[in-house]
């Protein structure tokens, strides 16, 4: 299943708090800053992201996990 598909049945998940994709290849790879945006988008209640609290302001969240993700594949 490809991961835009993914994203439509969460958006489904009008509850969902709290989701981990933590080891999965479109949370590791060289895109990986484009999904952590796009499940934030998608998911507007969740407050857990690959066991990492959603802070508040969601575009500093990003930044970060962006940033971990480009170290990463350096």
């Amino acid at each position: 299943m490809q991961a835009v598909e993914q994203l439509m049945y969460l958006k489904r998940c009008n509850h969902l708090s709290d989701v981990n994709f933590k080891h999965n290849p479109v949370s590791c790879g060289p895109n990986a800053g484009a999904y952590f945006e796009q499940i934030l988008d998608s998911v507007p209640n969740l407050e857990i992201l690959d066991d990492e609290a959603v802070i508040a302001d969601k575009q500093s969240f990003l930044e970060i996990k962006q940033a971990a993700c480009k170290k990463a594949w350096q």
